[in-house]
């Protein structure tokens, strides 16, 4: 095996005469000896790519580990599904480039530019995408090399939807308008970083430090910020409603004042007791009279409201610990994003209900009726509940009626659906693994890309 790069015959980049050109060709040829030497067989030659332009080369499904990239320009590359260990990105400049589904792990990204990069469902494990900066000699003047955006990483207008960066490093990026929705980003380093306006939406950022972060304008609606170090963090106008915050002090955040978050009972114009008769009297009177309740954005946790109706009310973003359902209608309700963990629904009428993005972690929906609602007149005939993206680990689905509920995309890790009529259910992209579905009613569940579906021994 051989540590060494051909560069003899290299054309200089017409964009940046630094820069020497990599064609497809080029590149081509130099995967296959690299693929050679990661196999550690006679021949192989180490690929090195470091300054080069390789602007909109296409490396879909190249493993590209332990390369180095230094400095390199990958402008509108196709690097979809491509694998890289221990890969050196040093400064290069990723503009554009489209990245989806790439496994990536312990690679050096520092100072590197990744702004309007597509990453979607790509996995950056344990990555340094923290500041760098590159330096050359010049006539014996040290001087910096692709320095005009300064030595911070550049991660403005990303797309990173459902990325996994867990135990990265992101101290310092510039992280403005990204769109980081459904990514998993726990322990991530982001000290300093600016997060301005970032899309962070059901994103799991559990024991992520944030400290000296600036999250001003940032949407977190539904993620879990458990453990959080959110020391000296700017806060100001950052949609926190229907974020977890177990463990986490936000006395310690800055501008803690203007940011969203939930409002406690005492803090409405009308007592709970008065918002339930009103609804009662809404309902009855088929919304002549009264007033439908809206509990949006308000801490609920604890109360009892069993053995109520409360049909048709609105819970959006609402906080719902340990709240008592059991026996209650909330027929096409709508509890998007609510945190509703440990809420016992046991023998509610749920029909149509709208609970896409809840947490309901340890929640009871013993034998609850989630059925469709017939919806006359209506060119599709009736309404299923909808649970796409819930977080529903360890919920107790026993004996429950959920035909025809749309659970895209939801987390099912360790459900109880025992004797559960699942018949129609939409279940793609869920992950089931653990779950119990010893006698459940399965025909004609749509089970594509499921991860772990199985009965429990």
């Amino acid at each position: 095996m051989t540590d060494r790069s051909d560069l003899s015959g290299a054309a200089v980049s017409e964009t940046d005469p630094s820069l020497r050109k990599v064609t497809q060709e080029e590149f081509d040829r130099q995967i296959r000896f690299h693929a050679e030497y990661l196999k550690k067989r006679r021949g192989g030659v180490r690929a090195n790519f470091k300054m080069a332009d390789l602007s909109r080369i296409n490396m879909t499904g190249k493993n590209l580990s332990e390369i180095d990239f230094t400095g390199s320009k990958l402008v509108g590359c196709t690097m979809n599904n491509v694998l890289a260990k221990a890969a050196i990105f040093f400064c290069a400049d990723l503009t554009s480039v489209r990245m989806v589904n790439a496994r990536m792990a312990r690679c050096d990204f520092r100072g590197v530019r990744l702004r309007k990069a597509l990453l979607d469902g790509s996995a950056m494990l344990e990555c340094d995408l923290r500041d760098g900066i590159l330096l050359a000699a010049h006539r014996g003047e040290i001087t910096t090399v692709l320095s005009e955006d300064g030595p911070s990483a550049q991660m403005n207008e990303i797309k990173a939807r459902s990325a996994d960066l867990s135990g990265s490093k992101l101290s310092s990026s510039f992280v403005v308008h990204a769109d980081l929705s459904d990514s998993v980003m726990r322990r991530v380093k982001f000290i300093r970083a600016d997060l301005t306006k970032a899309n962070l939406t059901g994103s799991n950022l559990e024991g992520a430090d944030l400290s000296e972060a600036n999250l001003e304008g940032a949407t977190l609606h539904g993620a879990v910020l458990s453990h959080a170090i959110l020391n000296s963090t700017n806060l100001k106008g950052a949609e926190l409603v229907g974020a977890i915050l177990d463990e986490v002090d936000l006395s310690m955040a800055t501008n803690l004042g203007e940011a969203n978050l939930a409002k406690r009972l005492d803090q409405l114009d009308e007592t709970l007791r008065e918002g339930l008769d009103s609804h009662v009297e809404w309902i009855k009177s088929g919304g002549k009279a009264g007033k439908r309740l809206d509990l949006s954005k308000v801490d609920l946790s604890g109360e009892d409201l069993s053995n109520l109706n409360l049909s048709g009310a609105i819970f959006r973003f609402a906080i719902m610990k340990n709240v008592n359902f059991s026996k209650t209608a909330l027929v096409m309700s709508d509890l998007t994003f609510a945190d509703v963990r440990r809420a016992d629904f046991s023998h509610g009428d749920l029909r149509g209900v709208s609970m896409s993005r809840v947490t309901a972690t340890e929640a009871k929906f013993v034998a609850t009726n989630m059925t469709p609602v017939p919806i006359a007149g209506s060119t599709i005939g009736y309404w299923p509940a909808q649970l796409d993206r819930a977080r529903l680990d360890t919920t107790d689905f026993q004996g429950a009626e959920i035909e025809a509920v749309n659970m895209e995309g939801a987390s099912l890790k360790k459900a109880d659906l025992r004797g559960a009529n699942m018949m129609k259910a939409i279940l793609i992209d869920a992950v089931m693994e653990g779950c119990d579905t010893r006698g459940a009613q399965m025909q004609g569940v749509d089970i594509r890309g499921v991860i772990g579906l199985g009965a429990s021994d």
